[in-house]
């Protein structure tokens, strides 16, 4: 198996409520798009869960958690690229309180044989990992979270897959309202259950999700995006 290739992160701001928000990416035809919502809680109001727009992509539910006010909110959606082009991601504040604080982050993914695995445990008030179990080996994991508590994550830790902390690509923190996170690791490895997230700090009060982007089971990507089977040779 090959690792899918990692193209882009962006993020936009989480320290204000302003609602759209937007992320400029650039994809290919086939590359796989990630994009999770994350919010300090839903406060006085509810939870939503509408879709991101852009680039007239198709995007379809990953998890959603968090739907109380004493848990954070967080929401994922994956799609897959119909053309190659330029587009803003624009996601929308997935709580209808008006004054919370929330952000949006989107990765972008090339050579990848689709989505596996979603993750995504009860919000607990402890932990800040998540565990599931790969459906193809040398598999990419996306990971956002938002942690309701603001758990002070000056010394974080990472936890390890495959040898691999991974990248952390966003930490945020404001003590008077949330916590935001987002990670990814590379490569997972063989086929099994991995935890990825953070062990530390504790005492979080966490909406933590996971998403699987597979890499590709065999055969060859040329660079018209093209997967060429593996060659065999023909019996006589």
């Amino acid at each position: 198996m090959a690792a899918p290739t990692f193209v882009s992160y962006g993020a936009s701001v989480f320290n204000t409520p302003t609602t759209p928000k937007t992320v400029s990416i650039s994809v290919n035809a086939g590359d796989r798009i990630v994009v999770m919502s994350k919010a300090e809680g839903i406060g006085g109001g509810s939870a939503t869960n509408t879709a991101p727009t852009g680039g007239s992509e198709t995007y379809s539910q990953g998890a959603t958690l968090g739907t109380n006010s004493s848990h954070a909110r967080a929401i994922a959606w994956t799609a897959t690229a119909a053309s190659t082009q330029s587009y803003s991601v624009s996601c929308v504040r997935p709580v209808t309180d008006t004054a919370l604080w929330w952000g949006c982050e989107v990765w972008v993914w090339r050579d990848s044989d689709g989505f596996g695995a979603v993750g995504a445990p009860t919000v607990n008030s402890t932990s800040n990992s998540v565990t599931l179990t790969t459906t193809q080996a040398n598999s990419a994991l996306c990971i956002g979270s938002s942690d309701w508590n603001s758990a002070d994550g000056a010394s974080r830790t990472r936890r390890t897959i495959n040898s691999s902390t991974g990248t952390e690509r966003t930490y945020f923190r404001d003590s008077s309202h949330y916590a935001a996170y987002g990670q990814d690791y590379a490569d997972c490895g063989s086929i099994g259950s991995v935890t990825g997230g953070y062990s530390a700090p504790g005492s979080q009060a966490s909406a933590i999700i996971a998403v699987e982007v597979k890499g590709t089971a065999g055969g060859v990507v040329t660079p018209y995006g093209i997967l060429i089977p593996p060659y065999r040779r023909r019996s006589r």
